[in-house]
């Protein structure tokens, strides 16, 4: 089964989601809490084994521990809420509740990736704190995408989101971003000190 099986699928039995990313051989994608039950369910039917439950890890602010199933060698990782691993003790803090809020309601379709994905401006809140948190760099999958998206991103809508996220530096990072200057990023946000 492939990733794009899997997305049609999920498609097929209605699921409300959001692919994230496809860091192969993984989809991570975003489903409602509220449709958790639901998942796991379709995913029993199908014969989709829970391989990793993230119960281990920390959680803050109440988000709801991730899940990852395998079919066929593919991981598809399901995560409840926008989210990045905290500075202090690589703990999951969910992104701002302004990006998280209506999420699943402003998906859209693109060329790139099967299935509905995040909006624009979501979709570089999620993969620049994603970079900078969580991976502690930015791959190139991430950087090919997040050019892609800038060009395509209102800038006022843009700015007053990442704000939520990078504070005084979104302004930077979002030039950084724009001029390709992703190797500088971690070190130049690390060095800022006007927050």
């Amino acid at each position: 089964m492939t990733v794009n099986d899997i997305i049609k699928k999920l498609e097929d039995e209605g699921l409300v989601f959001a692919v994230l990313d496809m860091p192969d051989p993984v989809l991570r994608i975003l489903v409602d809490p509220k449709d958790r039950n639901k998942l796991q369910e379709l995913l029993g039917r199908y014969g989709w084994k829970r391989t990793k439950t993230y119960d281990d890890e920390k959680y803050l602010y109440g988000i709801e521990h991730f899940m990852q199933y395998d079919t066929n060698g593919v991981k598809l990782d399901i995560n409840f809420r926008i989210a990045c691993r905290s500075t202090l003790n690589s703990a999951w803090v969910p992104l701002d509740m302004i990006i998280n809020e209506g999420a699943l309601q402003r998906t859209r379709k693109i060329n790139e990736i099967p299935g509905p994905v995040l909006s624009v401006e979501d979709t570089i809140c999620y993969l620049a704190a994603k970079s900078v948190y969580t991976e502690k760099e930015f791959l190139k999958p991430d950087r090919l995408r997040l050019k892609k998206e800038l060009d395509r991103s209102d800038e006022q809508l843009l700015m007053n989101k990442m704000k939520l996220v990078f504070f005084k530096f979104s302004g930077q990072i979002i030039q950084m971003m724009k001029d390709g200057e992703f190797e500088d990023i971690i070190p130049s946000f690390w060095k800022f000190a006007e927050y």
